[in-house]
């Protein structure tokens, strides 16, 4: 049984088809990458799987449980965490008080709420800004602390929603590693949306690519790298002819 199995999963917005019978499956302890060009769906197709919208049609089943129409904290008690593209994280609480937020999803005391944030705080070396406010960090930190969030709410599945989005070179990198740190450190499975190839591409055993709303491709990411119907959707038709014409395809 699969750890997340989604299916025929549509979703409408005002006769806009945002995503078209997708279907995957997604097994307990694998990071699986969803890559596409803007507007492919991939945003809506979290939060179709998370409970920001309810699909339109098909099923979301999580660890076998039907959770199809779920809202948000009820997917995060069955073991979905989530970052976001623009984190929910509030610039007015120190960074330890941001972190202890997820905490209390699981725990409902201050002292546990506080350890349990300080162990994440370590894994993600965040732990000498814990008095700091949001609005003092940059970017890159701040991207740790909504990551942090996430994994003290304690997920079976984490999804992240670009969470390399805005750092430079070589925040990416340490990004890369920090997730591979993660994944090592804890049992858990990662579904990471990204349109940054050089975080996505390195750490993903699978990729998904959506396109207009549909599954075009998955796979491995050497194969994806590859794939025609990926190249075009990402470079358009002349690129591809001019590839067949060099004989690289």
């Amino acid at each position: 049984m699969a750890l997340l199995e989604v299916k025929d999963v549509t979703k409408n917005f005002v006769g806009v088809v945002a995503n078209d019978h997708i279907s995957f499956e997604i097994e307990k302890g694998e990071i699986i990458g969803l890559i596409g060009p803007n507007g492919a769906g991939k945003t809506t197709l979290f939060n179709c799987i998370v409970g920001y919208h309810k699909p339109d049609h098909g099923t979301v089943k999580f660890n076998g449980k039907n959770i199809t129409g779920f809202k948000p904290f009820q997917t995060n008690r069955e073991g979905i965490g989530r970052t976001f593209q623009i984190m929910s994280i509030s610039g007015a609480l120190t960074v330890m008080e941001n972190v202890m937020v997820g905490s209390f999803c699981r725990v409902s005391d201050t002292r546990s709420a506080r350890k349990g944030a300080f162990e994440i705080m370590n894994l993600l070396e965040l732990e000498k800004d814990a008095d700091a406010r949001l609005t003092e960090l940059p970017i890159a930190v701040q991207k740790r602390v909504g990551l942090a969030m996430a994994l003290a709410t304690e997920p079976k599945l984490l999804m992240l929603d670009e969470v390399a989005a805005g750092l430079n070179p070589k925040e990416t990198e340490e990004m890369v590693a920090l997730l591979q740190g993660i994944f090592k450190a804890k049992d858990l499975t990662l579904f990471v949306t990204e349109h940054v190839m050089e975080v996505v591409m390195p750490i993903s055993q699978r990729i998904i690519v959506l396109d207009g709303g549909q599954k075009i491709a998955e796979g491995k990411p050497q194969d994806i790298a590859n794939d025609e119907r990926v190249i075009r959707a990402y470079l358009g038709e002349k690129y591809v002819e001019d590839r067949k014409h060099r004989g690289s395809i």
